[in-house]
Formats: structure tokens, sequence, C-alpha cells
């Protein structure tokens, strides 16, 4: 004879459903290790949040040079940068954050470049000025690219991110505007960073896109951001203009080139109707002096000259940059594999000036990639290079997938299209200027391989989504047991 199977222990109820209901409840709640796990992924959202907004603060600050401004204006040295980006880092690490910085080609491509820095500066020509030079740039140009990248988190932060740059632009418009100076017939600040023309020339071209960027995902036709981006999008085209820099000049022609081959039609209308109508002010309101500038890019000769001391130093310039670029290119080729040391281009150029019976003049390689190959050899330069490239892919991946889906979808193509723009601009600068140890390549950058990894983890549940909707119902008709 069979026992009977043992009873259920219940509760006052003495219910079985009651009995069954707090087996099942038993079964399945979550163990301890679970809702610890829960609640450090909640701890650590919220020290990700804080540290956005912080990051925020350091991004707006490192592109406005706002303490730059204050210390010109009050006489006092304030490094507003200095007080905000310790806590930054320190809550980037906290939150866990830093392990997106090491996601994708892009970032495994600028990483290795960070790491030829690193190993090339033992074999330096003179390894105490690389100690300074890369202890300066990890500690406040390159730890942009893990801040970013470990911080921003979803396509809105993306979008504050840009804002934050896109409004330190129009401040920097604003500061041109009522401090800039005429001495030598270009546009300058006389203080900072931005104190050489080209240099705030290729400030400017670098954070247009970010204004283009809020006017075309700001919601409502007249929002503030569509009100106030296309004045700023003119004044920052005749900023550059006024400059007086012909490398400015040349990266607005290819980004004009860019903006035709890759931008819808309402994009072209709008971006070059006002690229358009800032050259038409700039060449009814720009000094002679600049005009002269410009026209030794396509004559060497002395005709209708206004100041012949500012020709003779716009040409002699023109040869001092071929000089240093040839001499950047043989010094390549002489250390190829890790340069003269980062940093040290200068130094080791005055010494080759030197052995041909020349004199040397102490200036970097006008030349961003030279400047790269000729301190840290062929491996840094392709790291360099792999890292535009492949963040440029993958921008280009998201806009193609945005532009096929819905209007909603398609702000992340809009948001793609101006990260190239700015990426591009920044490749094209970068022939004409020494960025290599700035922070505009690890911002730009850290902030496309955010997007990149937060879009395209939309556009594939998007996708999902769309799959599953689309599969038929399934006929749940209750089907009777059918009598023995």
């Amino acid at each position: 004879m069979k026992r009977p199977l043992p009873l259920l222990t219940v509760s006052s109820a003495n219910s079985p459903i009651t009995a069954n209901r707090s087996v099942w409840q038993n079964k399945f709640a979550a163990p301890a290790p679970v809702i610890q796990s829960a609640q450090r992924e909640e701890s650590n959202s919220a020290i990700a949040t804080i540290g956005f907004y912080f990051a925020l603060l350091f991004v707006f600050l490192r592109f406005s040079y706002l303490g730059e401004i204050l210390s010109y204006k009050f006489g006092m040295n304030i490094r507003l940068a200095l007080l905000v980006g310790p806590p930054t880092c320190l809550l980037l690490f906290l939150s866990g954050g830093i392990r997106r910085s090491f996601q994708g080609k892009a970032s495994s491509m600028f990483i290795g470049y960070l790491f030829w820095l690193l190993v090339a500066a033992p074999f330096s020509v003179w390894p105490g000025g690389t100690f300074d030079t890369l202890k300066s740039a990890f500690l406040t140009e390159f730890s942009m690219f893990f801040i970013v990248t470990g911080l921003v988190r979803s396509v809105e932060e993306v979008r504050k991110m840009s804002a934050a740059i896109a409004i330190s632009g129009v401040l920097n418009l604003v500061i041109c505007r009522s401090m800039g100076t005429y001495d030598t017939g270009r546009l300058s600040l006389p203080f900072g960073t931005l104190q050489n023309p080209n240099d705030l020339a290729v400030h400017l071209i670098l954070v247009l896109p970010f204004v283009i960027m809020m006017f075309y995902t700001s919601g409502g036709r007249f929002s503030l951001w569509r009100v106030m981006a296309i004045p700023a999008v003119i004044s920052a085209v005749y900023a550059v203009l006024l400059s007086g820099s012909r490398m400015a000049l040349i990266a607005l022609a290819l980004l004009t080139m860019f903006i035709v081959i890759r931008s819808t039609m309402t994009q072209r209308v709008l971006l070059l109707g006002s690229f358009a109508l800032a050259s038409g002010i700039a060449l009814l309101c720009m000094p002679s002096l600049t005009i002269q500038r410009y026209m030794t890019m396509f004559n060497s000769e002395p005709v209708d000259i206004v100041d012949m001391n500012e020709y003779q130093g716009a040409m002699g310039s023109t040869e001092a940059r071929k000089r240093l670029l040839l001499n950047s290119i043989r010094l390549t080729f002489e250390n190829p594999l890790f340069g003269v040391g980062p940093g040290q281009f200068a130094v080791e150029e005055e010494a080759l000036q030197r052995s041909m019976g020349l004199r040397g003049s102490w200036q970097v390689t006008h030349n961003t990639y030279t400047q790269v190959s000729s301190e840290a050899g062929f491996p840094a330069v392709t790291f360099y290079l792999g890292s535009i490239v492949f963040a440029l892919a993958g921008l280009y991946g998201i806009r193609t997938r945005g532009l096929q889906h819905s209007d909603k979808v398609e702000i992340l193509g809009s948001i793609s299209f101006c990260l190239q723009l700015s990426i591009v601009g920044l490749a094209v600068c970068s022939l004409f200027g020494a960025l290599a140890y700035r922070h505009y390549l690890p911002t730009l950058l850290g902030l496309a391989i955010a997007f990149t990894h937060i879009a395209k983890r939309q556009l594939d549940q998007g996708s999902t989504a769309q799959s599953v909707r689309s599969i038929p119902a399934i006929n749940t008709r209750t089907v009777s047991p059918s009598p023995r």
C-alpha cells in the first residue's frame, strides 16, 4: 500500500492556495546577492549621474576658456578647470564608467596611441622635457577622453554635452566681439590660449558643428536654439575669416565640400546659405591687410601690396612652415619606431638646422600628423589616424541607419552628421596645426564613441521590437481535454 504524500504545513489561513503561493514565492524570490548587486548598480547610477554633470561643467570650462577670460578680466590666476577636473575623475572611477572607455575599435586605437607615447618616452632626446609634456597632456588633455566615454550614457546626455560645447562657442563669439583685437589686420584675443589667430580659427571651426547640431535637434520650430543658431553660425564663419588664417580658409572650403556630399538638401540650403552670407559680409568688412594675407595663397607677386612688412611676414611664414614640414618628415624616417620623443621636435629640429649651418627656429611642426610621427614614430601616427577613421566609420553607420527609420530616430542621423562634421574639421585643421597634445581629439572621439554605442543599442532594440510586432499572433484558443 502506497503512503499518501505529506501535506504542506500552512499558517493561519490553512488554505492550499495560500500554501502554494508561499512555496512559489520562496522558490523564485531573488537571492541576497542579486539584491545587493541591484543596489550597487543603483548606487553606481546615482554616482554616474552626478559625475556626468561634473563632466558637463568640466567640458564647458575647457572649451569656453572661462578661467582664462576671468583671469584676464580680474587680473587673477583663476584655474576653474583644475577645481572641477579631479572630482570628475574620482566620480568616473567610483561609478565604474571607466570600463566604457575600452569598447570598440576607435577606443582601442586611441588608447594604443596613448600607450605608444609612453613607450616612446624613454627614447626621447630629452626625457625630462618629454615627462613634462606627457604629464600635462595626460592630466588635463587626454583625460577628457575617459571622462566623456565613461560618463555619457544616453542620447540626451550626448545632446547636453554638445549643448555645453555649443554654448561655449557662443561665449567665445561674444568675447571676440567685445575683446577682440586687429593689431595686424587679423582677429585675435589679447590673452590666453586663443591669442594666436590660427588657434582661434581652429577652435571656432571645431565648435561650429555643435551649434548646427542644436539647431537640428531642438524641438519646436521657434525654440531658442533655432532662433540663435543661424546668427551664431554666420558670426562664427565671419570670425574665422577675420582671423586671416589661411589654414582655416582651406578647412572651411573642405567642410563645405563635405556638407554638399554628405548632407540632405535642407541641410545644404541652410548651411551653405549661412556660409555664403557670412563670406559676403566678410569680404565687405574685412580689413585690407587680411585680404592681402589671403591673396598670398594664390599669387606670390608683390602686386597691390598694402603693407610690405606684413606681406613679407606672411610669405616668410609660408616658407617656414614648408621647412618645418620637410624637417619633420626627415626626422620621422630617421627615427621611425619611437621618434625623437613626445614634445621634442623643436629641440631636435634646432639641432638639425645647426648641423646644416642654419639657425633653428625652436618651433613645433605645423602639421599634427608629422608632429606625432616625428615625435613618437610610425606606430603612434597609425594609432592616431586609426582612431579618427574608425570613429568616422561608426558615425557613418549610425547616420545611415538613423535616416532609414522614423522621424524620431532621425535625430540620431543629425547628431551623427554634426559629430562627423566636427571630426572632419579637426582632421583638416590638423594638416596645418600642432594639435597632438590638445583636448580636441580626446573630447570629440569620446563623444563620438559614446554616441555610437548608445545609438547602436537603441537602433538594435528598435529593430528587435519591430520584428516582434511583425510576428503573426498565435492562436491561444483554450482547448478542453477530450473525455476518456
